[in-house]
């Protein structure tokens, strides 16, 4: 399947993200009240960007900053009821709300699906997906009549049982798609247990970075090549990886994506997204450090800028002394919402013994601590040891997105005790 984005030149993808971008400017200045504010601190006007290259004189807004801001502080349509509300996994710590009409939620999920067939699926392919109950929808009206269906199965659900029901309800599967750390728990099961898994044609994660210990782990075991989807909740479909390439193309009519560091070929990515002018985000820092490389585009059919490597949030599954296999998001689910945290960070320092890091807001109060650790315990089976330590700033200058979760034994864990 051809689409329209892959036949254009280098100079006109420029200058769809150019008007694209001048539009997005202009709404913003004149509704929002944090991008107006914050554009008038910078000596900055719309009208200053006159070409492509005067995009650079836009300043660049932080990640944290957008956190920091009221929602109705940075919208400029404020008719709640008929926006669609998206939620961030808060793997910092801190969730963060984002709103989209219906007509910049289908454009959304027009990239997500181009970039899934373009990644080799068939409109008709059976997708698989280790999905957190939050983003599990009940079928559309398309997938009832059997485009892009969906089977979903629960993150939190015993892995042990997950797998067997794979083993028991398909012998190849279409699709299969999750984060690293569940398609690396996944694959612990596979190595170790007596069923032979399904056959799997396409192999895709996403949400989470995809380091080089994981890819031949869950390549090698799974038996096909593994694809990684380069997406957030606040951008969508963001760049992605296609079979005969080791490059990420970048959905380049929806999304501008920059170095911040001018003269160099990594830096951190900074994001404008050319659909959404509900919820601008402009010249967005969003805290992933990129390889960007020559930026070329190394298949003959394929026109749009490629970044190399993505280093971003991981996310380390944890690891009982009984050697089961705790799905990061567990652990994470039971601190995100719970009042009175402000961020977080669980360190598994050996099998028995993990070190809460805990940086309190004003709704702390004792009673948090016993939460904390009740429902910590219960998460592990009360087979660790759990201490607390408080921090006033948990916020950590790294390479990386902050890690919510941190093993310091998972991979090794994998490397020693799973058949080859």
């Amino acid at each position: 399947m051809r689409f329209p984005i892959l036949s254009k030149s280098r100079d006109e993808i420029k200058s769809i993200q150019f008007r694209k971008i001048k539009r997005i400017l202009d709404v913003a200045y004149e509704n929002s009240v944090f991008y107006k504010d914050y554009y008038k601190k910078h000596d900055f006007h719309p009208s200053m960007v006159c070409s492509y290259e005067d995009i650079k004189k836009i300043p660049i807004v932080a990640r944290r900053l957008l956190k920091e801001t009221e929602t109705e502080q940075i919208l400029t349509d404020h008719r709640m009821n008929k926006l669609h509300k998206h939620t961030t996994s808060g793997s910092s710590g801190i969730p963060v709300q984002f709103y989209y009409t219906s007509k910049e939620e289908f454009l959304k999920n027009y990239g997500v699906l181009r970039a899934y067939l373009m990644m080799g699926m068939k409109i008709t392919d059976r997708t698989v997906a280790l999905r957190d109950p939050i983003d599990i929808s009940k079928p559309t009206l398309y997938q009832k009549m059997g485009i892009v269906p969906y089977d979903y199965y629960n993150i939190y659900d015993v892995i042990s049982e997950t797998y067997n029901k794979l083993c028991d309800h398909y012998q190849t599967i279409d699709v299969l798609k999750g984060m690293p750390s569940d398609l690396m728990n996944l694959c612990y099961q596979i190595r170790n247990g007596n069923r032979k898994f399904p056959k799997v044609k396409l192999l895709i994660s996403d949400s989470e970075v995809l380091d080089d210990f994981s890819r031949q782990y869950i390549s090698e075991t799974i038996g096909t090549q593994i694809l990684d989807y380069y997406a957030s909740v606040e951008n969508g479909c963001i760049a992605f990886q296609m079979p005969d390439s080791k490059k990420y193309f970048i959905n380049e009519d929806q999304i501008l994506l920059e170095n911040a560091s001018e003269n160099a070929n990594s830096g951190d990515a900074v994001i404008t997204n050319l659909r959404n002018t509900t919820f601008p985000i402009i010249r967005y820092q969003i805290g992933d450090v990129i390889d960007f490389g020559d930026g070329e585009s190394d298949l003959p059919t394929v026109n749009l800028k490629t970044i190399d490597r993505i280093h971003g949030k991981y996310l380390d599954f944890i690891v009982l002394p009984d050697k089961t296999i705790i799905s990061p998001h567990v652990p994470k689910q039971e601190l995100t919402h719970l009042e009175g945290i402000k961020k977080f960070q669980i360190i598994q320092r050996d099998f028995d013994d993990i070190l809460i890091k805990i940086e309190p807001d004003v709704n702390y109060v004792p009673e948090t601590e016993k939460k904390i650790l009740d429902s910590l315990n219960a998460a592990f089976c009360n087979q660790v040891t759990c201490k607390i330590e408080y921090q006033n700033d948990l916020s950590v200058k790294t390479r990386n997105k902050f890690k919510c979760i941190q093993s310091d034994v998972a991979q090794q864990f994998l490397s020693t005790h799973s058949k080859i």
